[in-house]
């Protein structure tokens, strides 16, 4: 598995009055866009093609980038309305032909993992999703990932009060037939992977299986983590 989905069409409200300019996945960071932080990275775990799910802006997106990142080819799925996660990522899987497992990645955050490690996992569960998780200590931020004892999700807190709780990094591997399966028979057009695909996968069974990584969580879509954003890729860059 090499190829990665990243949803990089969101219209980025909140990070408007630092950016108002560009979409969110372009704000600038140590002199490059955020994009190309998170494709460099991942193009360093293995990810061989990129498919970039665009929509607000995707102009400036597509003129920076072309058709490929460091040798990596790269090709484009617009939106023409808001589709949410959920929609965004079946309108590209009904734009491009995946048959196998693919990583899914969130395009304003960085969550550095060991794709090899969250491949592996996968594999070996054979699940319809695996989600990375990481552990956060603010509360009414995050929603908390309740888990089981084989490491499935249970169910999932909005904003949790908790102090101490795993929440979703936004790296997954899916499997392509079940997720297809899915998302083409969602019944509306727009909708959320994290609000509503998953609660809807966990009420129908599906095994949405976890992993954890104790590694530094970034969403850039904050003002306050933006601006800590440039110590936080220097650091993962030194590693």
């Amino acid at each position: 598995m090499t190829v990665a989905i990243i949803l990089a069409g969101g219209l980025g409200t909140r990070l408007r009055e630092k950016v108002p300019n560009l979409p969110k996945p372009m704000a600038p960071i140590n002199n490059k866009p955020f994009l190309e932080h998170l494709m460099y990275y991942w193009i360093g775990q293995g990810v061989k093609h990129f498919h970039l799910s665009t929509g607000y802006m995707f102009d400036k997106i597509q003129a920076h980038f072309g058709n490929s990142f460091y040798n990596t080819p790269i090709t484009y799925s617009i939106e023409d309305q808001l589709l949410g996660t959920g929609g965004a990522l079946r309108k590209v899987l009904g734009d491009v032909n995946i048959k196998d497992n693919f990583l899914l990645l969130n395009g304003d955050t960085f969550f550095p993992v060991s794709l090899n490690r969250l491949q592996n996992f996968h594999k070996k569960y054979n699940s319809c999703m695996t989600i990375s998780l990481f552990k956060f200590h603010e509360p009414n931020r995050f929603g908390e990932i309740i888990v089981n004892k084989q490491e499935n999700i249970k169910s999932i807190k909005t904003k949790s009060k908790s102090l101490n709780g795993f929440a979703n990094g936004g790296v997954y591997i899916l499997n392509s037939t079940c997720i297809k399966d899915i998302l083409f028979n969602f019944p509306i057009t727009k909708f959320s992977l994290e609000d509503d695909t998953i609660p809807q996968m966990i009420n129908m069974g599906k095994e949405i299986k976890t992993i954890f990584f104790d590694t530094p969580f970034l969403d850039i879509g904050l003002p306050l983590d933006y601006e800590k954003a440039s110590i936080f890729l220097k650091n993962i860059e030194r590693q």
